[in-house]
């Protein structure tokens, strides 16, 4: 706008340095006593031009935005309706067309910070409400013991791998641990017994005889071996036990899966 307020300025603000011909009206009335009237508009070239300085050459400039070409109404020059035409096309069609966006951007940001304000409100509203305590005028209904989840059998499938999986890892890493007591507890038995062994004995030669020195101590051998036993018997007791909470869960399990 700056650009063509400008150019116009160049072209008509000097009128007679570039002999322009002005835009006037001219009228002839006749009446009835056959007399001729002549009206022709009186135009000052330098008071009438609207590109007489730059400031009256940019509001003129401005006013297209209206529909109001002052220039072209004003002089009979060529460059002067080329401009106009281009000012025309770029100012009131893009221009408009901008300035329309640009607020019509607006007015969708405010719509949306004013949508967000409101579900602000509608909340805090709710949180007000929920926080207030409820009057019942008869007792309410109790609340459910169990929440009942029924989902895909794949799913279910998968869950009951998993937890097989886990229970016979922990399984085999009981029975590895039990057979690494076991045989630790077999190992220190035998060493045991070669020193009973070794201390039971003792032979020495009176008159060509082997005469027994120690007697063999039977009672202490029986207590080892019956608490190798009872070692044994809590081991498979224990593994027993296991097997039962593992077989309770999985029928509990079903159970609910079946209700």
């Amino acid at each position: 706008m700056v650009g063509f307020a400008h150019s116009l300025l160049l072209l008509l603000q000097y009128p007679d340095f570039t002999k322009l011909t002005e835009n006037t009206s001219s009228s002839t009335l006749f009446t009835g006593d056959s007399t001729e009237l002549k009206i022709q508009q009186d135009f000052d070239r330098t008071e009438d031009n609207p590109a007489k300085y730059f400031i009256t050459s940019f509001l003129s400039t401005y006013n297209w935005l209206s529909g109001n070409f002052l220039q072209q109404d004003a002089w009979n020059f060529w460059p002067v309706k080329v401009i106009t035409f281009i000012g025309s096309i770029l100012l009131v069609t893009i221009l408009q067309n901008m300035f329309i966006a640009f607020m019509g951007g607006v007015f969708t940001k405010a719509y949306e910070k004013g949508h967000v304000t409101f579900l602000r409100f509608c909340a805090a509203l709710i949180l007000d409400y929920e926080a207030l305590d409820e009057i019942y005028f008869s007792p309410p209904s109790p609340e459910p013991k169990y929440i009942y989840y029924i989902d895909k059998s794949i799913s279910y499938n998968e869950w009951e791998m998993v937890e097989r999986n886990l229970t016979y890892e922990d399984d085999d890493d009981s029975s590895e641990s039990e057979k690494q007591n076991e045989t630790t507890s077999v190992k220190e038995f035998n060493n045991e017994v070669k020193k009973e062994k070794e201390k039971e004995i003792i032979i020495t030669e009176r008159d060509n005889k082997v005469v027994k020195e120690e007697d063999i101590n039977i009672n202490e051998l029986n207590k080892k071996i019956n608490d190798l036993n009872n070692k044994i018997n809590d081991n498979n007791s224990r593994n027993d036990e296991l097997n039962s909470k593992i077989n309770k869960l999985f029928n509990a399990i079903n159970g609910k899966f079946e209700i």
